[in-house]
This record gives structure tokens, sequence and C-alpha cells, in this order.
């Protein structure tokens, strides 16, 4: 694509990765968990496989 056009990867790969950040851990999974839950972030990147360099796209 960066031969091809003139569109930044750089800034596609971003949005793509915060889409899978978005997909992988919505806003949701955090507000049904109990306030007295243990649940955290971290907890989820691991569950579901998310680099933790990703985590800053979700914050």
């Amino acid at each position: 694509m960066k031969n091809h056009t003139l569109f930044s990867t750089d800034k596609l790969e971003i949005e793509a990765n915060t889409f899978a950040v978005e997909l992988l851990l919505p806003d949701e999974l955090f507000l049904e968990q109990d306030n007295d839950s243990c649940f955290t972030i971290y907890d989820a990147i691991k569950e579901n496989g998310v680099p933790v360099e990703l985590l800053s796209l979700k914050m």
C-alpha cells in the first residue's frame, strides 16, 4: 500500500490495532464485573492474548 498510495501505513496499522483492542477488550467487559471482583485489564489482556504493548491504545 505504501508503494501505490499516499496513505501512511503507520496510521492504518495504529487504527487496525486500536480496532482489534476495542474488539477484544470492550468497555462492557469491565462494566459487567462485580465491584468486589479482582478482575483487571491485565487479566483481560492475558486471557485474550492481547500484547501488553497495545494496552496504551485502550487507555
